[in-house]
């Protein structure tokens, strides 16, 4: 198995405050913690879990936002799922993603990936390269990269309940998320690199040749 590796120096960025805050700014947010998520707006991707999630988690921390990165065509029914719960006003969907994409998952304290099904989760790795604690679905390719209550936190699947916890969880202990967010950056820069990529894909390719001889 040769994962996908990614470019740890567009996703390594350290933004000042003020950039952070002029990018929240940008997107409707003036203040309090922000638990994000980012990719195809798609039923396979489960965002009306972290949705679910949210009602929970804002009724025990009131300034918290939900930042739904991307586009599909599951929006329609996610924003009326919002309405439905009264989060019209706590939800933010930004359609697709026309800022720069590490900058937007900056503006996150918290990574959410609520898939049902995942072959591995770029958006994932690219929120732990950027040092951002991680919730994610104990499915597909996620389980080999989070490695439940060291470098993130890993949730049965369709579990919105289990979600809002390991949400608040994270919120409530700074020494976690600190810790979780060092292990997450440093997991990703030792293997999921475009460099690793290549040296295993160069190693694979030298592999066959030796043997065909």
């Amino acid at each position: 198995m040769i994962y996908n590796g990614i470019d740890l120096n567009r996703f390594s960025n350290i933004y000042s405050v003020d950039q952070i805050a002029r990018a929240k700014r940008s997107l409707g947010i003036q203040c309090g913690v922000v638990v994000g998520t980012m990719g195809r707006l798609s039923s396979v991707k489960g965002q009306k879990f972290l949705i679910e999630a949210m009602k929970d988690v804002v009724s025990k921390s009131k300034d918290t936002r939900c930042l739904v990165i991307g586009s599909g065509r599951e929006e329609a029914a996610l924003k009326d799922l919002s309405r439905s719960l009264g989060l019209e006003d706590r939800i933010i969907f930004t359609g697709a993603a026309y800022m720069d994409i590490p900058l937007y998952l900056a503006c996150m304290d918290i990574f959410v990936l609520p898939s049902i099904e995942e072959g591995l989760g770029l958006a994932l790795l690219e929120a732990m390269s950027l040092g951002r604690p991680c919730v994610a679905s104990a499915t597909g390719g996620i389980r080999d990269i989070v490695n439940d209550g060291v470098n993130g936190i890993l949730t049965p699947v369709g579990d919105s309940g289990s979600i809002a916890n390991a949400v608040l969880k994270i919120l409530n202990d700074k020494d976690l998320a600190k810790n979780m967010s060092e292990k997450a950056r440093g997991f990703v820069k030792g293997r999921f690199s475009i460099d690793a990529m290549a040296d295993n894909m160069i190693d694979l390719y030298g592999r066959v040749i030796r043997a065909e001889h």
